[in-house]
């Protein structure tokens, strides 16, 4: 993936190249002159528009009239597929309008029955054949519900959650669609968010089944209020989640290099989270952008969930402290206080500002020269100064690499140097690479800087430590970290050390056994527990070297008759064994409980039952 990023410094070899002086560069200047135009041109009366339009509708639920004519869900994506084509029409054409439509089949219980759902998408191309394939996505949900779920007919005006995000997304449209990227950009507005995220997830899936680069996805969902349940307004944050090592990571190649390095809080969703928060420094200084390192809220999701499912850097824009009052509410009264999200409680200035952080995010990503490639440290001897090295780049844009480094407990970049185009090499003195973690970003003429952590080029679906794995990585990798195989024996057989074998899993294997374990099983040719040799004299009457029979009962049959698993290698504490001449028993210290002791008469196989 070419995003427009930084590279965490994960590697270390040492180089032959030269160094260079870093005194010689020309510094970047803070922004581009059209990026700051544009998000000028970022209209509150349009975004306004939009969400009492949106919200006039009696409902958006999922389940509500789809006729593209009526006052339910189906009205609410006519409309909004007018507004993109509208744009369009105002750009000469240059947005390209579809429809994403499928059955969702019944999912009890917020989908009782077969569904349609609609995601209306408008595609921004890009024009820099060098960044062909590269992708930003920017999502909103146009679905809205009551209090009662499956209630498709009470009024939900969905005016913050989510009519905000929406109409953020279609200013950004008309706006953007009149300046040119390098990279694509998509402007997304899904339903069946409500329900289950099922919009988000089917398209996020089908850009995977494409093979869509995705180097960044913004979801915006409740952006749309300033003041909180208590009274406290607040028109100078906005919330940004992001994501680090997620819950379902496998053991691969990108996620092994960067937990060596230390860069467990250098996930690709948290390093875009920290370029949003550069760039709204320079474009939207009004407004801050407090980057959150979760992936959403407690008991809450959104749709840029589906795309981290499915291996892309994506994070979610919400409101500084949320009024649960205007959330998933029936319209109504109680006790002199007012209940229901509608239009006269969002901050329509607020809103364009969030507005204008995603795009000029949107904007400086998708103008970013690519990222330096094969990013390394050098480490062939101890020192206290930091060498870096890494492939020159070719765009006929770039004016630079900025060297930036922070403390391991730091949360954002601290400092930086820069270096000039033509150096691929630079020392950092007095600065150790033991202390801090590093990251080297391209930069244009006008300072659009690449901001992303990610892993060299690969793809999408290895980008991700939650994606899933080549098949050398399923195999040979997992091995390393993981020993055993905990299912049948029949299933078990049938790996043999393949590189593909399906039945070694990380969640269900056991840990690294040690070596003399290893041999024998290496010796037994199959995939069952190892046996741990007892220590020898640990029982009186034990001989040391002597062979100690197993019990030929199954394991099932010992456990139920309180006998011994022989695939347990737990020791045996605390059991009362009697000695070879039938006396009075001794405890056993340190005993496996599969081994008898010599000379002990094996117990008698209880009649089998009827």
């Amino acid at each position: 993936m070419r995003a427009s990023a930084m590279i965490l410094i994960a590697v270390a070899i040492a180089s032959r190249a030269g160094a260079a002086d870093p005194a010689k560069a020309t510094p970047a200047p803070d922004t581009d002159p059209e990026i700051s135009e544009m998000v000028r041109g970022v209209s509150v009366e349009r975004i306004q528009r939009s969400i009492f339009v949106l919200a006039s509708f009696k409902t958006r639920h999922t389940l509500s009239d789809p006729l593209p004519s009526g006052d339910g869900i189906g009205g609410a994506a006519s409309w909004i597929r007018a507004e993109f084509e509208r744009a369009s029409k105002d750009s000469g054409g240059r947005l390209e309008v579809d429809l994403d439509s499928f059955e969702q089949p019944a999912a009890p219980p917020r989908v009782p029955q077969p569904a349609q759902i609609t995601n209306i998408v408008a595609t921004l191309p890009g024009t820099d054949p060098d960044h062909t394939g590269r992708t930003l996505v920017i999502s909103g949900h146009y679905d809205s519900r009551a209090t009662n779920p499956l209630d498709s007919t009470s009024a939900a005006p969905g005016a913050d959650d989510d009519a905000s995000g929406v109409a953020a997304v279609l200013e950004l449209a008309h706006v953007m669609s009149h300046y040119r990227f390098g990279a694509t950009i998509v402007f997304l507005a899904v339903a069946g968010e409500e329900q289950g995220l099922y919009g988000s997830k089917h398209w996020a899936q089908a850009a995977r089944e494409r093979g869509l680069d995705i180097e960044a996805m913004f979801d915006n969902d409740i952006i749309g209020s300033s003041r909180s349940e208590s009274g406290g307004v607040d028109r100078g944050t906005v919330r940004l989640f992001a994501q680090g090592v997620p819950p379902t990571a496998k053991p691969d190649d990108s996620l092994l290099a960067m937990l060596r390095a230390g860069g467990e809080n250098d996930t690709p969703p948290r390093e875009l989270a920290r370029a949003v928060r550069d760039i709204a420094g320079q474009y939207v200084p009004s407004l801050k952008v407090r980057v959150i390192y979760r992936a959403d809220r407690y008991l809450r999701g959104g749709d840029h969930l589906p795309f981290l499912e499915n291996g892309y850097p994506a994070v979610r824009f919400t409101e500084p402290a949320e009024d649960f009052r205007r959330q998933h509410q029936d319209v109504r009264e109680e006790n002199g206080v007012q209940y229901g999200d509608t239009p006269d409680h969002v901050d329509y200035a607020y809103t364009a500002d969030v507005a204008r952080v995603n795009g000029a995010a949107l904007a400086v990503l998708a103008r970013a020269p690519g990222p330096p490639r094969s990013v390394e440290i050098e480490a062939a001897r101890l020192e206290n100064d930091t060498t870096l090295r890494w492939e020159p780049g070719t765009e006929p844009g770039l004016a630079g690499y900025r060297i930036v480094w922070r403390e391991t407990t730091a949360p954002f970049w601290e400092n930086s140097m820069e270096v000039p185009k033509g150096v691929n090499r630079v020392k950092v003195p007095g600065v150790s690479k033991d202390n801090v973690v590093f990251g080297v970003e391209a930069f244009t003429p006008w300072g659009i800087r690449a901001t992303r952590s990610f892993p060299p080029r690969g793809r999408p679906s290895e980008r991700h430590a939650g994606s899933r794995r080549s098949p050398r990585d399923a195999g040979g990798l997992v091995r390393e970290l993981f020993a055993g195989c905990r299912r049948p024996s029949r299933a078990a057989s049938r790996c043999r050390g393949s590189q593909t074998c399906d039945c070694v899993q990380a969640k269900r294997a056991r840990p690294q056994l040690p070596a003399f374990a290893r041999t024998r099983r290496r010796r037994r040719g199959d995939h069952s527990r190892p046996r741990i040799p007892a220590r020898s004299g640990a029982v009186r009457g034990a001989q040391p070297g002597v062979a100690r029979a197993r019990p030929r009962a199954p394991a099932a049959e010992a456990a139920r008759r309180g006998g011994l698993d022989d695939r347990d290698p737990a020791p045996l504490e605390g059991r009362i064994r009697r000695d070879p001449a039938g006396g009075a028993g001794r405890q056993a210290v340190g005993m496996p409980r599969f081994r008898r002791v010599q000379g002990s008469a094996p117990r008698r196989r209880p009649p089998a039952r009827a």
